[in-house]
């Protein structure tokens, strides 16, 4: 028998987050695992008919996320599942990335856990590229050519980013890479005898689906002036020794992850192994990460 409670289950998961006594998150992430069937939610989260419980989960979604740095997943389960409606549990991503479909029975499961938790821990690390304190213009930039590799189940990527620091210690992208994104713009933070440029929400996303930023990330640079292209000429970009390498330094994060698995309209006893089996492996994929 289906008793799904989908609106009760993320809403009682967002109910957490008005705990006393819980630290400050930068980032919080919600994953519903569900085959979107709710039918239960009326009497356990009040009148909450079928037709409204996608729009009632959404509501509270974003109300978190007014009030936090909030983004939401959704996996829907099933043979047939409502994206239309299941993309609505999808906040502050692309519905486009932040939605999978899987059978419960379907081999892919482990995958699509582990595709959601690689999405996740994309946009939940931010760096510091940290070089000596000068005066740059944009006569004469300073030039950062940054070779990130990142992973994607069993593959390995590399990509290569060229940024400027120019005027009013501004930091600018001249050549974009294939598949590493990153806000703009980045304002320069002063520390003392050094500069920190703050890349924040990294994105490493290859065919649609998000891979793992390695880090530390190579960096080398120039301050010769740019060719035709730019910026100088990739054999011009060498190591610091001007004034000390610079480095990668991680921004410590606080960041919550709350799974939501309501599918109980596929519990039979092997698929709701496969389905723990897959949770499982998306929690230790995410407490494996340093």
């Amino acid at each position: 028998m289906d008793a799904t409670a989908l609106c009760y289950a993320v809403s009682d998961g967002i109910k957490l987050f008005g705990e006393p006594g819980l630290p400050e998150f930068d980032k919080i992430y919600i994953v519903s695992f569900t085959d979107g069937l709710d039918n239960v939610s009326g009497g356990l989260y009040g009148d909450v008919p079928q037709a409204l419980v996608f729009e009632r989960a959404n509501e509270n979604l974003v109300d978190l996320g007014k009030n936090t740095s909030l983004i939401s997943y959704a996996i829907g389960l099933g043979n047939a599942p409502r994206a239309d409606d299941m993309k609505r549990l999808v906040v502050g991503i692309d519905p486009s990335e932040g939605y999978r479909e899987a059978k419960s029975t379907d081999s892919n499961l482990g995958q699509v856990f582990t595709d959601v938790a690689n999405s996740l821990l994309a946009t939940a690390r931010d760096v510091y590229l940290v070089t000596n304190n000068s005066t740059y213009t944009d006569e004469y930039p300073k030039f950062f050519r940054l070779n990130v590799q990142a992973k994607q189940t069993t593959y390995t990527y590399h990509d290569i980013v060229i940024g400027k620091l120019g005027e009013r210690n501004m930091f600018s992208v001249v050549k974009y890479g294939d598949y590493l994104t990153f806000d703009e713009p980045i304002q320069i933070i002063p520390a003392g005898n050094k500069m920190l440029i703050p890349l924040k929400n990294l994105k490493f996303t290859v065919n649609g689906a998000s891979a793992v930023v390695d880090h530390p990330i190579d960096v080398l640079v120039s301050l010769k002036p740019a060719s035709s292209l730019g910026y100088p000429l990739l054999e011009d970009f060498h190591s610091d020794v001007e004034d000390g390498p610079p480095t990668i330094q991680n921004i410590e994060k606080k960041i919550a992850v709350v799974l939501v698995l309501d599918c109980s309209s596929s519990m039979t006893t092997s698929t709701f192994n496969l389905m723990k089996t897959a949770a499982n492996d998306f929690i230790k994929i995410l407490a494996e990460v340093k």
